[in-house]
């Protein structure tokens, strides 16, 4: 029988637990749901590569939509179904507005078909920490660069500064390439006092990959349901049939979600489907 619903949660704050891990009872439930025929997936700022590194346990079978909606993946091959990079131009033009307020970028990219994670030397907490925990990972993707190397193909520039800094650049942005990029700006959620700057092809949106997932599946938006905690979120939530928000959630979210649950630290999304589908099956 077709499945007609399709579920959809993001990962950090919401599906993850706060240590960046995943408990082995919504493994189990979402694996139990997913050999019981169920459309389970997951919408993240993370790359695909992380994602299934943290979640290597459970047995996703339909596409997933990775970097904040740069990529939509097909979860049984890995093979990229929607692809939305950065112009190699266009970043250069940014890297120079960059390099005058004084700030560097960590660039997500592929380069011979293997991702990568071009850095330089960390100069705050917020830039540390984010290295550190990929070390901690053994993230394969890890380039140490002297300079600033722009891949192949470029999925995404990720400023980490304080506040101010950050402003700066995103005001320049909009000003300069409001219809050329996507452009995400929010505290850490694992260091507060400092912001990411995430800039992509202005395609590359939680929502509007919802819209192409959902027709690639064949799936009506109002059968879409989908999960969050943080302001990336809120497109997607724009257009889903129905939306839902952690206890831990951003106060936005909160207020614009359906409906509230248990918190990440929870098991949240896992008690969801656990009671709205595994026990009505079983």
């Amino acid at each position: 029988m077709k499945q007609e619903n399709l579920f959809v949660t993001d990962l950090d704050g919401t599906l993850f637990h706060s240590n960046v891990t995943v408990s082995e009872y919504t493994t189990m439930t979402i694996n139990k749901l997913i050999n019981a025929g169920y459309y389970i997936t997951f919408c993240t700022a993370r790359s695909y590569y992380m994602a299934r590194k943290i979640m290597n346990k459970i047995n996703f079978n339909v596409p997933c939509i990775v970097f904040n909606g740069a990529y939509i993946i097909d979860c049984m091959t890995g093979e990229k179904l929607v692809a939305n990079s950065l112009q190699k131009s266009l970043c250069i033009e940014v890297l120079e507005d960059a390099k005058k307020i004084g700030i560097v970028p960590f660039v997500f990219g592929q380069e011979k078909d293997e991702e990568v994670l071009k850095y330089v030397l960390p100069e705050n907490k917020g830039q540390k920490n984010f290295i550190m925990q990929r070390k901690k990972q053994k993230d394969k993707r890890l380039r140490f660069v002297n300079k600033i190397e722009l891949p192949d193909e470029i999925i995404t520039l990720n400023f980490i500064e304080k506040e101010s800094q950050l402003r700066k650049l995103k005001k320049i942005c909009e000003k300069k390439y409001e219809n050329l990029l996507s452009i995400k700006f929010a505290e850490d959620i694992y260091l507060k006092g400092f912001f990411s700057l995430e800039l992509s092809n202005h395609n590359a949106d939680k929502g509007k990959m919802i819209k192409v997932l959902a027709k690639y599946m064949d799936i009506p938006l109002q059968n879409v349901v989908v999960f969050g905690d943080h302001l990336n979120d809120l497109t997607m939530f724009k257009v889903a049939g129905r939306t839902i928000a952690v206890k831990n959630a951003h106060r936005e979210i909160l207020n614009f979600a359906d409906e509230h649950i248990a918190s990440n630290n929870e098991d949240g999304v896992a008690r969801y489907l656990e009671n709205n589908l595994l026990n009505k099956f079983l």
